[in-house]
């Protein structure tokens, strides 16, 4: 601050005593005068509350050097967290109410969103033009219009209570003065301050002379005082105790019109189409500097605790560092990206920024997950969006053996996480060229319930087709896109989460026992065999909980009580020892590809009907359930799930009989046909197709396959061919069928009906999760499916998501989850699912 410029004060003729500084004007000086340090130590006290991604593909962020000793603000890099999209036009004017933002845009409407979820909740309309600008009390919502109008809202009810008009002067912008008054800058060159008690009185009010420009923008200053500035480059400070109409003072040093205001204790800041930043100490009515960088009109500026944000013409945002007033950042948006709002925010986010239609969320984000690493201490200084963005960004795709190194960073990330929980952790060989297990165990008191939590690391491979990068993760309108968002990253990262969580508030009152296998997507390679060798590291398991599947739809919280099985199949059909040519040869031998065919005709019926004998001789009669648990769900619409699907027609009239097909009734799918040949002419030696048999209770795995097996074998004799055909099975997954009336189903619903406010519908999956019985049968504990992802999650597909209240909620629902079973443990709760492994059936829920 020592390199002062000339003071540019021009004096009304009966100049007033100066306002006197206040405290938050001692306490810029003195923060200042304390040094980097001290700033460096306080910078990110809030961080763990904050929501940060990785930034958009299409953003560039440049960062400027610093000068060695710095208050360590340009070591936390803003970027982009999150899009909101929803205006038709362009957005205007921000304002913040703790973690409510209003917008105001051109297309005549206010959105409020909730910054927490990012979730537009409401849509305020009344406006016939331009929303130009808003301001705040504790109670109300301002907005002002260029239909010359000022509308007042009920913050928290978003209800109109008054309409305040005036003339025909658009109005630029708005300021509340604690003194409750309501000061607006216009396009007549006035500036005018309302009384607003109650809601504001035109007749109780006092115009304001002293620009010759459109007023621009407007800064309230303590409690008595505002500054404006506008098209004639002045900015002229009032005092609105004094019954005068002059200006206070005059401050004049731009050489082009000022955009933008703002102000902190005794400082002020002015953004100009002169291109320049100036700094005001307002004490002294004193210019002390003049910040320089821009290459265009700079038309917002906005202050937080730790840095001065900018935005100009240039389709530039800069950082500027508050206490040396340096840039430390530059963010370049690109063509349609000027920023003509800015408004820094307390939490979760740091910044949020009108950009064209959108609104843009930013946040320094701490350079603290390097691949395959997330220690204690950058745990306990990152949000839960940090960790999951860290953990998108390994393509720990399972399939994909060039990648296996990203895997095994996968399985690290996922061992300091469970170590920066103080858990007992450890890597756990699977089987040969397989992705590693981690497993961690935390806490053994024999007095405490012990919960096994199942999950995967490793993700399904990204197809073409993405709006974003799959492994970047990207939060657009309230959704966290990435691949592993849904399944099975999200569900880990919110347990890490509520597991620590529940440890800084001492009421963590489970032992719990982690298992993160790395090959789920690639029919789990040798995780039975790896749990079996350390049977001894899950003693006292009392509950399997598993989250990996979804709910119903898209509204309403689920519990998962049962799955189908599934088993792979290969029917082969071998002929000639090498291929024939069908000009030479055709008609002279039973040709493969054509039995093939004869024999799928007879497998199943033209309404999808599985004709082999005995079939359906031991699935489970549902009729009582679909009555009494079927026909009462919703979220659920017949009409939606066909156009999802992309068919003409269902197999089904009523939601009950179709969930019934989908859930528990058997189905034989043919996946694909194939003929060794090597062109149009050639007469194939073999033919193979591939099936899926999704079998449900309480049919047994091997009693399908003999079944299968004997059809195939006593159709193809049939044919009396010279032929031979082998049927191979490629890979089995029991069903499982859990208990919905038990006590931990019903501590789950108690926990989602307390984070959520409804009671969770309790669903089945059509489905294979071979894992949950072959852990329920090993640990002779029950398992429960706890799904936090939505039916739109689009797991395995395209543009993965996971909504950002689900997974915050999901956290939340855990936490609950892990208390109700501390006070309401049950002892001898049996195993009441059954699998399609077993010789006999259960009862059933």
């Amino acid at each position: 601050l020592a390199c002062a410029e000339p003071a540019n004060v021009t004096p009304t003729k009966r100049r007033p005593t100066p306002p006197p500084t206040p405290p938050a004007a001692a306490a810029d000086s003195k923060r200042r005068k304390q040094g980097d340090d001290e700033a460096a130590r306080g910078l990110f006290d809030k961080q763990a509350a904050k929501l940060c991604t990785s930034p958009a593909a299409a953003t560039t962020v440049a960062k400027a050097s610093s000068s060695p000793g710095g208050s360590g603000c340009s070591g936390a890099e803003h970027k982009l967290a999150h899009v909101l999209c929803g205006h038709s036009d362009t957005v205007m004017a921000l304002a913040c109410r703790g973690s409510t933002l209003f917008s105001g845009s051109k297309d005549r409407s206010i959105r409020v969103w909730e910054l927490t979820t990012c979730k537009c909740v409401a849509t305020l309309e009344g406006h016939s033009g331009s929303v130009l600008a808003l301001a705040l009390t504790d109670q109300l919502l301002y907005s002002a219009s260029s239909d010359a109008s000022i509308k007042v809202w009920d913050a928290e009810t978003f209800e109109c209570k008054a309409t305040l008009r005036d003339g025909i002067s658009s109005i630029f912008a708005l300021a509340v003065v604690p003194s409750k008054h309501l000061v607006t800058g216009r396009q007549d060159t006035n500036v005018q301050c309302i009384d607003i008690s109650p809601f504001g009185d035109l007749k109780r009010k006092r115009v304001l002379s002293g620009h010759t420009g459109y007023v621009y923008a407007l800064a309230a200053v303590g409690a008595d005082f505002v500054c404006s500035a506008g098209g004639d480059g002045l900015i002229q400070v009032w005092n609105l105790k004094l019954s005068t109409a002059a200006p206070a003072a005059t401050l004049t040093g731009h050489r082009g019109s000022v955009m933008a205001l703002c102000a902190s204790g005794g400082s002020l800041y002015s953004g100009s189409r002169d291109r320049t930043i100036k700094v005001w100490d307002l004490g002294m009515y004193h210019c002390i500097r003049t910040l320089t960088g821009h290459e265009n009109d700079v038309l917002a500026v906005e202050l937080s605790t730790h840095w001065l944000y900018s935005a100009s013409a240039d389709f530039m945002v800069k950082v500027w560092d508050r206490d040396r007033l340096v840039c430390v950042q530059t963010i370049v948006e690109g063509p349609g990206g000027i920023a003509l709002a800015l408004k820094a925010t307390a939490t979760p986010f740091a910044l949020v920024a009108g950009c064209g239609s959108d609104i843009k969320l930013w946040d320094p984000q701490l350079a603290l997950m390097a691949a395959g690493s997330a220690g204690g201490d950058a745990l306990n200084q990152a949000s839960i969006v940090d960790v999951l963005s860290a953990f998108v960004s390994l393509r720990t795709v399972s399939s994909d053996r060039s990648l296996q190194s990203e895997c095994w960073k996968g399985a690290k990330f996922v061992f300091s996480l469970l170590e920066s929980l103080g858990a007992e952790t450890k890597l756990v060989e699977g089987a040969e060229g397989c992705n590693p297990l981690v497993f961690g165990r935390l806490g053994s008191n024999p007095a405490l319930p012990t919960v096994t939590i199942y999950g995967h690391y490793d993700v399904v491979a990204a197809r073409s087709g993405w709006l974003t990068d799959p492994f970047t993760l990207t939060g657009k309108n309230g959704f966290l896109y990435g691949r592993g968002t849904a399944d099975d990253k999200g569900p880990i990262v919110a347990t890490i989460f509520a597991v620590k969580e529940l440890q800084q508030q001492q009421e963590l009152g489970v032992n719990l026992v982690f298992v993160y296998e790395g090959e789920e997507e690639a029919d789990s390679g040798g995780f039975e065999d790896a749990v079996r060798r350390n049977k001894a590291w899950f003693d006292g398991t009392e509950l399997v909980l598993i989250m990996n599947t979804y709910w119903l739809g898209d509204n309403h919280p689920c519990l998962v009580y049962g799955l189908r099985g599934v088993i792979g199949l290969e029917v082969e059909v071998r002929g000639p020892q090498r291929d024939l040519h069908s000009g030479v040869d055709g008609g002279t031998t039973r040709e493969v590809f054509n039995e093939l065919v004869h024999l799928l005709a007879q497998i199943v019926d033209s309404n999808g009907t599985v004709l082999i004998p005995g079939f359906y001789d031991k699935v489970r009669d549902v009729s009582a359930e679909a009555s009494d648990v079927f026909s009462q769900l919703t979220d659920f619409d017949l009409e939606q799930y066909r156009e999802s699907l992309g068919v003409s027609g269902l197999e089904a009239s009523t939601v009950s009989e179709l969930l019934v097909k989908r859930w528990c009734a058997p189905s034989l799918t043919v996946h694909g046909v194939d003929a060794d040949s090597s062109g149009l002419s050639v007469i194939a030696r073999r033919a193979v197709a591939r099936f899926s048999i999704r079998h449900v209770p309480d049919q047994t795995t091997m009693e399908v396959v003999n079944l299968f097996t004997a059809f195939v074998h006593d159709k193809f004799a049939q044919m009396k061919s010279a032929n031979a055909v082998e049927v191979k099975v490629l890979n089995t997954g029991d069903w499982w069928l859990g208990d919905r009336t038990n006590s931990y189903y019903q501590a789950a619903a108690r926990a989602i009906e307390k984070t959520w406010g409804v009671r969770p519908m309790y669903i089945r999956e059509g489905g294979t999760i071979p894992i949950s019985a072959f852990l329920e049968k090993t640990l002779a504990a029950p398992a429960l499916h706890l799904p936090i992802g939505q039916a739109s999650s689009q797991a395995h597909l395209q543009n993965e998501r996971l909504r950002l209240e689900n997974l915050l909620k999901g956290k939340e629902v855990l936490k609950e989850l892990f208390r109700e079973l501390k006070t309401t443990r049950t002892d001898n709760v049996s195993v009441s699912s059954s699998s399609s492994s077993s010789s006999s059936s259960s009862s059933g829920p």
